[in-house]
């Protein structure tokens, strides 16, 4: 499982129930990894399973630090991110 990362200043313009992303394969692990993310006051948001990890490191699509040139998504746009790249591979099966 991978949970994504925000430094100190992206926490500090996050609001609260901005999305915050992870992949995980195990359905146990999610529904835990989702508690605790509303619990710290985001919205979770599945990216996938294991193999999507890199999407949420420092460099991938779905990071600050990566293909977000720094900013953060609103909830709405994490969605369209993320199932953009799911359809495109299932199109691509």
């Amino acid at each position: 499982m991978v949970v994504g990362r925000l430094g100190a200043a992206s926490l500090g313009n996050a609001w609260m129930n901005d999305p915050h992303v992870y992949a995980t394969d195990d359905a146990t692990a999610a529904t835990e990894v989702e508690r605790l993310i509303r619990i710290a006051g985001f919205d979770p948001k599945r990216a996938g399973g294991v193999t999507a990890w890199a999407r949420i490191e420092v460099g991938g699509d779905l990071n600050p630090w990566g293909g977000l040139n720094g900013r953060l998504v609103d909830r709405d746009e994490a969605a369209s991110l993320v199932d953009s790249v799911k359809q495109g591979s299932a199109r691509a099966t």
